[in-house]
């Protein structure tokens, strides 16, 4: 029998038993400090919610927010409860970055089809797309001759932008977001495909393309990737191609992950944005650090070039 309880009964604490599940891993319980009695997930896996750990139990927290998260942990700790990670059930033949790629992608296929939904209406497109938005201020110094929309997603925002570009690439770690794509935008013939591995463009050509952007992923993705992407772009764009990143400006713990940062920021700032950019040959040439739902300064946006 399963020893692994999840402390969080809430939607995040759902989608980890689903990744969980997905991998052949079953959980004995969850907890919760404010809830009781059953938990059910994905239509037909039901589950206790306990108020007590025997002393085998493994408890991995998975409260939303780095500072409760770190209280709750503590107290469970001074009781002399185990408490355990994501990473450390998944990791044990994969380093950090490798298994926190694979769980924010695995996040986002089972448990986001509220997000790309919502993610299509009006109010949320017009965050990026308005004319006074500072993403689509810094958007218009790009040439979309031949464009790559990195971390697409279900394909929101080709439509704000393919009548002005001559060809379009759409790069995303899930298979499922491409076949999307494909389907969506069926009847366009400049537009190709690529499903990657999450930390390059290796299959993309050096030095073909005019400007690449990625909005509302990277501020998930792991630092380390971030670099290697960064890295990509200089080797794609041509000379005087330019990129622009919509990335996290949280440095709150250094421990933080997309599970625990606010609204699933990772470890990332401006300044740390810009020496990654610096080191793998980008020119800044604009940053704006912005807020992100009710929490101020919590994104960058950044412009650079390849000179």
């Amino acid at each position: 029998m399963s020893n692994i309880i999840l402390y969080g009964a809430g939607k995040r604490g759902i989608a980890i038993e689903a990744i969980l599940h997905s991998k052949g891993i079953q959980i004995k319980a969850f907890a919760d400090s404010f809830k009781g009695g059953e938990v059910l997930c994905n239509g037909n896996r039901k589950y206790n919610i306990v108020k007590s750990f025997d002393v085998e139990d493994r408890i991995i927290i998975t409260i939303a927010g780095t500072e409760t998260a770190n209280k709750i942990a503590k107290e469970l700790i001074l009781k002399g409860i185990n408490i355990i990670t994501l990473e450390d059930i998944l990791g044990k033949e994969n380093d950090k970055v490798s298994i926190n790629r694979g769980i924010i992608a695995d996040y986002h296929k089972y448990a986001m089809s509220d997000y790309f939904d919502n993610a299509e209406l009006i109010d949320n497109i017009s965050i990026f797309w308005s004319e006074n938005s500072p993403f689509k201020i810094f958007f218009d110094y790009l040439d979309l001759t031949n464009v790559i929309e990195l971390a697409c997603g279900k394909g929101r925002h080709v439509m704000q932008y393919i009548d002005k570009a001559g060809a379009i690439t759409l790069v995303d770690i899930l298979a499922e977001n491409i076949d999307d794509c494909k389907r969506r935008f069926s009847k366009e013939n400049k537009i190709l495909y690529l499903n990657n591995n999450g930390y390059d463009i290796h299959e993309l050509g050096s030095g073909l393309y005019t400007a690449l952007f990625t909005y509302d992923a990277m501020v998930h993705f792991e630092l380390l990737d971030i670099f290697n992407y960064l890295k990509e772009t200089y080797r794609v764009l041509k000379t005087g191609g330019r990129a622009l990143f919509h990335h996290s400006n949280n440095t709150e713990d250094y421990k933080v992950n997309f599970l625990s940062g606010m609204h699933g920021r990772n470890y990332m700032n401006s300044s740390l944005f810009a020496y990654l950019a610096n080191r793998a040959g980008l020119t800044i040439l604009d940053q704006k650090i912005i807020p992100w739902g009710k929490v101020q300064s919590l994104d960058c946006i950044t412009l650079v070039e390849k000179k």
